[in-house]
């Protein structure tokens, strides 16, 4: 028994691999190891708009976008606590980068007309509904959620461009790429 490790071996899988006499319970282990790495997290965020830059051209290999110091502002006057973290946004837009701006709308124009979509629109600072393809029924529920949409970007809207997006109604995901162009 005293050959045997006191504590629980983390597996290059990531997986935690219990040790029996460890010396404490890997519950126990796992939430200190997840407290110390968030507290490392958070040391790590930037707390500058100057060092938000920095981290995102490091990140990302590439300028932040348009209105950053726009965003930045909303962060410190939200207190958000994870102004760096941007990877998983990332991940989700990198497929339309390679997509021509014409194309884009073309797919998004094309999206807005199958039934059970919403879009709405955002013109000189001013988001709208801009069309509802819905079945009659079911236009009530489709409206609702349209405003909930434009309830969550009413603090933001006049920083965004005009623009059009559109989005499935039903609890459901809809995948307006096709899976060639991804």
């Amino acid at each position: 028994p005293d050959s045997l490790p006191a504590s629980h071996i983390y597996r290059p899988d990531g997986l935690l691999q219990a040790n029996p006499t460890g010396k404490q319970h890997p519950i126990s282990e796992l939430i200190m190891v997840a407290k110390r790495e968030w507290a490392r997290k958070i040391e790590r965020q930037s707390t500058s708009l100057s060092q938000a830059v920095r981290e995102y051209q490091r990140r990302y290999k590439r300028l932040p976008p348009r209105g950053f110091d726009i965003w930045w502002k909303f962060i410190i006057d939200n207190n958000v606590p994870l102004p760096d973290e941007y990877d998983q946004i990332l991940h989700d837009l990198e497929p339309f980068f390679g997509i021509s701006p014409h194309d884009l709308q073309w797919l998004q124009a094309r999206g807005s007309n199958d039934l059970g979509t919403f879009t709405l629109g955002i013109r000189n600072g001013r988001a709208f509904i801009s069309k509802i393809s819905m079945a009659e029924a079911d236009l009530p529920w489709a409206e609702r959620r349209a405003e909930e949409r434009l309830e969550l970007i009413q603090d933001v809207q006049e920083h965004l461009p005009d623009l059009n997006f559109t989005f499935s109604a039903h609890d459901a995901p809809v995948n307006f790429l096709p899976h060639d162009l991804k």
